[in-house]
C-alpha cells in the first residue's frame, strides 16, 4: 500500500496549544539572539543529558588500550513504531542511553528500562536494523574495551514489541568478543534477509618494524573483520570464503555500504587506521567479495576513519568522502601532524599498502566507474582529527552538505609531547617521582577541544566552512554522530556523541522544501539497499538506503532530499534490492510518503547507465614503446622541494618523415634509455634506436629541415636534475636526416651549452631562409629557484647553431623556471613573435620588431600572471582571427593557494641555492616545511633548541632575520588555474578552464575538433607522481576531452577518458584514420581512435 501524508499532521487543539508552548518555551529566547543560523543546539532544553564520560587510570588509559579515547556511537530508529525518531547513545566508561522520542520535542530516557544500558560495558558501535522483519528495529551494540576484560561480548538486542528487548546474539551467531567497532546490516546475497558485516580494530602493536610486511593482511586473525551470512536467521561466518581480509593489520574504523559499480548488488568501504590500506570489497553477485580498492581509487587516506558515500554534485553517481586527521591551521599542522619520508612511503607501496596520505579524501565517481580524487578543490581536506563524515542536505537547496565530527580529547599526535616521551630520562625522572606516573603523563598531554566542520555544498564540487555561521560553535570531543528528522518538519536535525560532555542535539531551523520517503519493503524491513532517484524541472537526485555511516552510528533508514523551493516533483523512482521499482508521478513536496515494495513492479527495461559519446575510442595500432622513467630522488640532493623535477620527460616529435601520408614519431626517452624513431611502412610502424647519449634526459623533440636539403632532420632537447651543471649529458643533440638514416651531428650545438632544457621551437624569426630555434632552460639543475631563461639558436644554414648575444630576454626573472614556450605570429603581422610560461612565472609575450624582441606582457594586461605554468598552445579558440594562449597550469587540487611564496637565496651561505616555501596566514608568512625537515636543511637552527610548538609561531622572518630575506628572490602565485587567454584587440582576457579540467597539473594540451561541429576542441592530460607525502600525488586528471562551444568550454562539456598516468604529451596524427598519442611518463604508450 502507498501512503502519502504531511509530515506535520493535524492534532487537536489541546496538543496543538501544548506544542506552542513548548517550542516557545525551548526555543524563543535562542531563536532570537541566533535567528539567522540554521541550527539551534536544544539538548539541555529537551533533557537530553548523555555525556560519555572517560577517566583513565594507572591500569586502564591510552597506554593500555589504544582506543581509550575513540568515543562512542549514535544510532537512530523508531523503537516503539509511534513516528518519532528516538536516539541511542553508546558510552564507554557510562551505560548507554535509549532518548524515545515522544514529539514536540519531548523525550524520556528508557535504556535501563528497556534492557538496552550495557551496563558496565565499553561499548562502541551501535546500529538499528529489524533483524527478524517484525516491523520493529532491533539493536545491535557492539563492545570493546581492556582485552581481558568482562562482558565484551557484542549484543544483539530483539525488539519484544513492548517497549522492551532481549538480547539474543547468541542465539544469532553473533556474540562476538574482541574489539568491535560497528556493525552493518544488508543483504548481500540478495536473499530477502539481512545479512552483517562486522567492523573491528586490532589488538596488535602498532609503530613495530613489522608494520609495512609484505602479505600481511592475508593472514588471518582470529579478532579480524567478519562477513555473516543470515542462514534462516542463524549468522554464519563466512568471511574467508568470501574474500574478506580478517588479519591483525585491519585497524577497521568505518563501514560505509553502496552500489559502488551500479550493478544493483551492495559493495562495502572499509576505512583502516593506522598505516593499513583502506578496502573497497566489490560484490561478485555469486556470495563472495573482490577488494579491488586499487582499481578505483588512485590514492588513499593514511589513517582513515569516518566515511560516506552519496551522489554531492547530482550526476546520478556516489561520491565518497573519507575523514583522517590533518589539522585545518598551519600552526596545528606544525605541532600535530605526522608524515612519512619518501623512503618509507615508497617502502609502503612497493609492500602493497598503496598510495595512502594524510588528508581527508573525496573520491568523486566517473562513468569510468573509477573515481578521482577532489578533496582539495573542495575544501574538505583537512577538518583536524574527524571521527565520522555525514553527508546530507542540511539547508534543504538539493545539494548534499557535509558534517564531520572533530576532536580528541587528548592530542596524542602532539610533536612536543611525543618528544618530551621519546627521552629516557623524563620518563625516568616521571617514574621515581609519583606512584601515579601514567596519569602524570597524561596530565602533561596537551587538549585542546574543536569546533565541529559544516560546509556548505555550493556545487562545482566547492564547499564552504559554514560551522559558525550554522550554528557549530562550541569547541567538543565529538565522535559519533548521526542524522533524523526528530520534530518531523521535514529537515534532517543532528545528534553528536562528545566526550568528557553532554551530547548535541541541533535542531534544523530551515525553512525551504523538501520531501520524505519511508520505505516498506516486502520483509517488513525498512527498505535497507533500495535506491531512490527523484527528477523535477531538470534536476536530479538520488540517494541509497544503508544508515550505517560515518563512525560508529547509523542514521535515519528515512530517505531525504532537499529540494529547495519545489513544490511539485515530477517523476520518483524507488529501485528496491529485488529488482522491483515503483515510479511515482506529480508528487507534492513537504510531505513524506511511505512507499511499499509490495506495489512495485518487476522491472522491464535495462537498466545498465547509459554512456556518453567518448570521442576517443580504443585503437588496434599499438606502438608497442614504454617510457622507463630512470631512479632518482629529487629530495636527496634538496630536501625542502615539494616534488620532484626528474620525471618530466618527454614530448613527442611527429611528421610524414617519408612523405606517404601516414605521421611518424620520435619517442623521447629517459636516462639510460634511448629515444626511439618510429618510421612508418605501410600501416606498420620501423622502430629505429637513435645512436649514442642514451646518459640523456629527453624532455622535448622536434623535426625539422635544419640544413636546408628538403627533408626533416631532428633536434632533441636534453634536460632533467639528475646531473650537474657541468654536465655534457645536458648538451641538447641534432641528428641530420640522410636518405631516411638520422646521424648525430657532433658540431651542430656548441660545447658550452649545457642547460637543463624544457623545450624547443623551430622558427625563421629572422627571415633569412633557415630554420633558428627557441630553447627553453627549465632551471640549474643543482639550484632550483635559477634559471636561465630563453636562448636563441641561430642557424647558419648548415645546421650549425650558434647562442644569439643580441636576443637574450632579459625581462624574464632569474626565479622564473620556464617550462614551455614557442615561436609564433602572435600579432597576425607575419613574423615570429615568442610566448613562453614557466614555474613561479609570468606569462611573457614577446614581439618581433625589426629582428629584435619587444617584452609586450605589460602592455597586453599578463603582468600579474605569475602561475605554476607547465605548457602552453596557441591557437584561435573562438575563430575572431586572434590567438589566443592556452595554458595548462598547477590546477587547484593542491595545497598550494595563490599567495604561495618562494624564497630564494644562499639562506646558510654554502654555496648552493635554498629555497623555503611560505604562505600566509594571519596576516604574516610562515614556511610551509616540517621543523625537521627545515632543521634537517638548515641545522644552524636546532642549536637554539626550539620546540615544535615555538617554531609553528615563527613567521619566516622571525626565523632568517629580514636582512637575510630583503636579499633573496622573492616569487609569489598570481593564478593557480589552467587557464584560456583569449586575445582582444589590445590585451588578454584570462578565462579559467571548468573545475573538472583543474584537478591536477596539466603538463599536455592538444587542439583539434573532435567532434566536427566546426569548434575547436581540447584534450589535456598531466598529473605529477613524484609528491612529497605530506602533500600527497597528483593523480586525479585522467586524459580528458573538453568540448567547445561557441559559449566556451563548461563542465557539463568535458569527458575524462580511461586513460590514466602522467602524461606528458598528446599528438593527433593519421594513419588510417585519425588518432590521438598519449605518451606517459614512465608507462606504456596509448593511442586511441577518434569516434
Amino acid at each position: 500500500m502507498l501512503v502519502s501524508f504531511i509530515k506535520r499532521p493535524k492534532k487537536c487543539v489541546i496538543s496543538a496549544i501544548r506544542e506552542a508552548v513548548i517550542l516557545l518555551i525551548f526555543f524563543g529566547c535562542s531563536q532570537s539572539a541566533v535567528k539567522d543560523q540554521l541550527f539551534t543546539e536544544v539538548s539541555q532544553v529537551v533533557s537530553i543529558d548523555f555525556s560519555n564520560d572517560i577517566h583513565p587510570t594507572e591500569e586502564f588509559n591510552p597506554y593500555t588500550f589504544r582506543s581509550f579515547y575513540n568515543g562512542g556511537g549514535v544510532a537512530i530508529g523508531d523503537v516503539d513504531n509511534n513516528g518519532y525518531q528516538d536516539i541511542y547513545f553508546t558510552g564507554n566508561q557510562v551505560d548507554n542511553q535509549l532518548y524515545l522520542n515522544f514529539g514536540n520535542w519531548t523525550f524520556k530516557e528508557a535504556a535501563a528500562e528497556a534492557g538496552v544500558d550495557c551496563k558496565g560495558v565499553w561499548s562502541t558501535g551501535a546500529t538499528f536494523a529489524d533483524i527478524n522483519a517484525d516491523g520493529f528495529p532491533d539493536l545491535h551494540v557492539c563492545k570493546s574495551g581492556a582485552p581481558g576484560g568482562k562482558n565484551r561480548s557484542n549484543s544483539l538486542f530483539i525488539n519484544n514489541g513492548d517497549g522492551t528487548f532481549t538480547d539474543k546474539a547468541g542465539e544469532y551467531g553473533l556474540d562476538v568478543e574482541g574489539l568491535s567497532v560497528q556493525a552493518a546490516f544488508f543483504d548481500f546475497d540478495k536473499d530477502g534477509d539481512l545479512d552483517c558485516y562486522l567492523l573491528t580494530n586490532s589488538f596488535r602493536s602498532v609503530g613495530t618494524g613489522a608494520d609495512l610486511k609484505k602479505n600481511s593482511r592475508n593472514i588471518s586473525d582470529s579478532g579480524g573483520n567478519k562477513l555473516f551470512r543470515n542462514d534462516n536467521g542463524y549468522f554464519r561466518d563466512i568471511s574467508e570464503q568470501a574474500g574478506i581480509y580478517t588479519s591483525a593489520i585491519g585497524f577497521g574504523l568505518g563501514i560505509t555500504l553502496g552500489d559502488f559499480n551500479y550493478d544493483l548488488w551492495p559493495d562495502i568501504f572499509i576505512s583502516n587506521d593506522f598505516f593499513e590500506k583502506d578496502y573497497l570489497y566489490i560484490n561478485n553477485t555469486d556470495g563472495t567479495f573482490t577488494e579491488k580498492g586499487e582499481v578505483y581509487f588512485n590514492s588513499m587516506s593514511l589513517g582513515s576513519m569516518g566515511a560516506d558515500v552519496a551522489d554531492l554534485n547530482n550526476d546520478g553517481l556516489l561520491d565518497l568522502l573519507v575523514t583522517e586527521m590533518l589539522p585545518e591551521r598551519l600552526k596545528r599542522k606544525k605541532t600535530k601532524a605526522l608524515y612519512e619520508s619518501w623512503n618509507k612511503y615508497q617502502l609502503s607501496v612497493s609492500n602493497g599498502y598503496y598510495h595512502q596520505f594524510p588528508r581527508n579524501m573525496l573520491h568523486i565517481g566517473s562513468e569510468n566507474d573509477a573515481f578521482f580524487e577532489a578533496g582539495r578543490i573542495s575544501g574538505l581536506t583537512n577538518t583536524d582529527w574527524s571521527w565520522g563524515s555525514l553527508l546530507f542536505d542540511m539547508n534543504n537547496d538539493g545539494l548534499k552538505d557535509a558534517f564531520i565530527s572533530n576532536g580528541i580529547f587528548k592530542d596524542l599526535l602532539d610533536r612536543d609531547f611525543l618528544s618530551f616521551t621519546a627521552n629516557e630520562a623524563n620518563i625516568r625522572k616521571l617514574v621515581q617521582e609519583s606512584d601515579d606516573a601514567i596519569l602524570k603523563l597524561l596530565e602533561e598531554m596537551p587538549s585542546e577541544p574543536l569546533v565541529n566542520s559544516a560546509f556548505r555544498n555550493q556545487g562545482d564540487l566547492k564547499f564552504e566552512k559554514v560551522s559558525y555561521k550554522w550554528g557549530f560553535s562550541e569547541p567538543t570531543f565529538s565522535n559519533g554522530s548521526a542524522y533524523a528528522d526528530l520534530d518531523n518538519d521535514n529537515d534532517l536535525d543532528l545528534i553528536i556523541n562528545n566526550v568528557n560532555q553532554r551530547s548535541f542535539v541541533y535542531r534544523n531551523n530551515t525553512s525551504k522544501k523538501a520531501i520524505s520517503f519511508k520505505l516498506e519493503d516486502a520483509r517488513g524491513g525498512s527498505g535497507i539497499g533500495t535506491k531512490v532517484s527523484v527528477r523535477s524541472n531538470g534536476n536530479s537526485w538520488f540517494r541509497e538506503n544503508f544508515p550505517v555511516k560515518g563512525y560508529q552510528s547509523s542514521s535515519t533508514p528515512i530517505i531525504h532530499f532537499g529540494v529547495d523551493t519545489i513544490s511539485i516533483l515530477d517523476t520518483v523512482e524507488i529501485l528496491w534490492p529485488s529488482g522491483k521499482r515503483n515510479i511515482l508521478t506529480n508528487l507534492k513536496t513537504d510531505e513524506l510518503l511511505i512507499v511499499s515494495e509490495d506495489d512495485a513492479t518487476n522491472l522491464s527495461d535495462n537498466t545498465n547507465r547509459t554512456i556518453s559519446n567518448s570521442y576517443l575510442v580504443r585503437s588496434k595500432m599499438d606502438l608497442n614503446f614504454i617510457h622507463k622513467e630512470n631512479d632518482f630522488v629529487d629530495f636527496d640532493r634538496n630536501n625542502l622541494l615539494p616534488e620532484m623535477y626528474s620525471n618530466l620527460g618527454s614530448r613527442v616529435a611527429s611528421s610524414d618523415l617519408n612523405k606517404d601520408g601516414i605521421t611518424d614519431f620520435y619517442l623521447g626517452g629517459s636516462k639510460n634509455q634511448p629515444g626511439v624513431l618510429f618510421v612508418s611502412e605501410g600501416l606498420n610502424y620501423q622502430k629505429i634506436f637513435c645512436e649514442g647519449e642514451a646518459i640523456c634526459e629527453d624532455m622535448d623533440a622536434v623535426f625539422f629541415d635544419a640544413d636546408g636539403d628538403n627533408d626533416l632532420d631532428l633536434y632533441v632537447a636534453s634536460g632533467g636534475t639528475e646531473y650537474s651543471s657541468s654536465s655534457t649529458a645536458l648538451i641538447d643533440r641534432v641528428y641530420l636526416n640522410n636518405n631516411g638514416e638520422f646521424k648525430i651531428a657532433k658540431r651542430a650545438v656548441p660545447l658550452t651549452f649545457k642547460i637543463s632544457s624544457s623545450f624547443v621551437s623551430p622558427g625563421d624569426f629572422d627571415e633569412d631562409g633557415d630554420i633558428d630555434l627557441l630553447v627553453g632552460e627549465r632551471f640549474n639543475p643543482t639550484n632550483y629557484g635559477i634559471n636561465g631563461g630563453l636562448h636563441l639558436l641561430m642557424n647558419n644554414g648548415e645546421a650549425v647553431f650558434s647562442i644569439s648575444k643580441r636576443h637574450s630576454f632579459p625581462e624574464i626573472k632569474t626565479s622564473e623556471l620556464i617550462t614551455d614556450g614557442q615561436f609564433t605570429d602572435i600579432d597576425n603581422d607575419g613574423d615570429m613573435d615568442v610566448v613562453a610560461v614557466g614555474e613561479w612565472s609570468r606569462v611573457h609575450v614577446f614581439i618581433n620588431e625589426e629582428d629584435s624582441f619587444k617584452y609586450a606582457s605589460p602592455d597586453l594586461g599578463l603582468n600579474e600572471t605569475t602561475g605554476w605554468w607547465n605548457t602552453v598552445e596557441v591557437s584561435d579558440l573562438n575563430k575572431d582571427g586572434l590567438k589566443d594562449l592556452i595554458i595548462g597550469n598547477k590546477g587547484i587540487n593542491t595545497f598550494f593557494k595563490t599567495g604561495t611564496r618562494l624564497y630564494t637565496s644562499d639562506f646558510d651561505r654554502n654555496g648552493f641555492i635554498d629555497n623555503i616555501l611560505s604562505v600566509k596566514e594571519d596576516g604574516s608568512y610562515y614556511p610551509i616545511h616540517d621543523r625537521d625537515e627545515l632543521i634537517g636543511h638548515f641545522p644552524v637552527l636546532k642549536k637554539g633548541g626550539i620546540y615544535y610548538s615555538e617554531y609553528a609561531t615563527k613567521t619566516i622572518e622571525e626565523l632568517f632575520g629580514k636582512e637575510l630575506l630583503d636579499k633573496s628572490i622573492i616569487s609569489e602565485i598570481d593564478i593557480s588555474e589552467s587557464s584560456v587567454f583569449y586575445q582582444s584587440e589590445s590585451s588578454f582576457e584570462r578565462v579559467s578552464l571548468p573545475t573538472l579540467a583543474q584537478l591536477s597539473p596539466i603538463y599536455a594540451i592538444e587542439i583539434i575538433d573532435l567532434n566536427k561541429d566546426g569548434i575547436l576542441d581540447l584534450i589535456i592530460g598531466g598529473n605529477q607522481y613524484n609528491v612529497k607525502p605530506q602533500f600527497g600525488r597528483y593523480d586525479a586528471l585522467n586524459a580528458t576531452v573538453l568540448l567547445g562551444s561557441k559559449e566556451g568550454i563548461t563542465n557539463d562539456r568535458i569527458k575524462m577518458t580511461d586513460i590514466e598516468g602522467q602524461v606528458r604529451d598528446i599528438e593527433y596524427f593519421f594513419n588510417n584514420g585519425e588518432k590521438v598519442l598519449f605518451f606517459i611518463n614512465n608507462d606504456s604508450l596509448q593511442i586511441k581512435s577518434l569516434n
